[in-house]
């Protein structure tokens, strides 16, 4: 009984938070009805994390299923690239969503375009229900991934995507403990801008359109470029240097672990900017054609299992 009324209060809990996030986008009411997050401190608040995460994995699985598949059905040009075209959708659809709600649900408040805004007043920060919603969203769709990097077929760079969403889960599980959801927010928003126009580039791709793919996969560069090469090491910088460890003169050692994560990213997304423009220099020797190194087809995106010999 205990366990079902934890449910009842997580679920009823989930609605609300979901409902608020409705109220915040559509009316703009970002004033009223605020409250502090405080980080798991309770099974209900656990629940509720265990019930969006539910949902993401129910959720893409019946677009997959249903939406994405009838998609492929129309517009696929190669039947061997279904897979690819399966997870781009899924990629795009995700993507395009969170950019859009973050701009939305966070737009207005000005650490989120100026950084030395970051690590003021963060004592007297509530957190309102559309933005607890939004970050635990996202906080899900890191873990799912994680799951769905594990258990689907794995693409050269599973190394890689790995390190990179353990990190990112950890980072943004840290800073939602720790009630420093600001430079949550930052790190997820500046991973997921650039995201949504590679995996367009990628289904114009898989639908025989180059012109579209290297349309789009130009300002993805760009962008990738600007959000993880630039501003992500500024981020890191104002954390060391503007952090409440620096203010305080003491780093604690969640503190320090969470800096060298930030900074473990760095590299990673180094390497794949160095992938990037090795797409580049592939497609103006190929007169435009896009082939990613990430992810160009089916033959050589996924790692071919090994034949077992007599």
């Amino acid at each position: 009984m205990a366990l079902v009324k934890v449910m009842t209060e997580a679920w009823d809990h989930t609605v609300y938070l979901a409902t608020e996030t409705y109220n915040v986008v559509v009316l703009g009411d970002t004033e009223d009805k605020s409250f502090k997050s405080i980080g798991f401190t309770s099974l209900k608040e656990v629940a509720v994390f265990g019930i969006i995460c539910l949902f993401n994995l129910i959720v893409f699985q019946v677009l997959r299923m249903t939406v994405f598949s009838l998609l492929a059905k129309i517009f696929l040009r190669k039947k061997k690239n279904m897979i690819s075209f399966l997870f781009s959708c899924r990629e795009a659809a995700y993507y395009s969503v969170s950019v859009f709600c973050c701009f939305r649900v966070f737009g207005q408040e000005r650490w989120f375009y100026d950084l030395k805004y970051l690590w003021t007043l963060m004592e007297n920060y509530e957190t309102k229900p559309a933005q607890k919603f939004l970050y635990l969203v996202e906080l899900s769709w890191y873990l799912c991934g994680i799951f769905r990097v594990w258990y689907e077929p794995r693409k050269k760079d599973f190394k890689q995507m790995l390190v990179h969403h353990a990190a990112t889960i950890t980072l943004l599980g840290i800073s939602y403990v720790l009630h420093q959801l600001r430079i949550g927010v930052v790190i997820y928003t500046l991973h997921n801008v650039a995201d949504p126009l590679l995996q367009f580039a990628k289904l114009f791709k898989y639908c025989g359109s180059e012109l579209g793919a290297t349309a789009l996969f130009v300002p993805f560069a760009l962008a990738f470029f600007v959000t993880r090469l630039i501003m992500y090491p500024m981020l890191c910088y104002y954390t060391i240097f503007f952090g409440p460890g620096y203010q305080r003169n003491l780093y604690y050692p969640s503190e320090i672990f969470s800096m060298g994560l930030l900074c473990l990213l760095i590299p990673i997304h180094t390497y794949w900017f160095y992938l990037i423009v090795k797409v580049a220099i592939k497609s103006i020797s190929n007169n435009g054609k896009t082939d990613d190194s990430r992810s160009d087809s089916e033959d050589d995106e996924y790692v071919k299992p090994q034949k077992k010999t007599q």
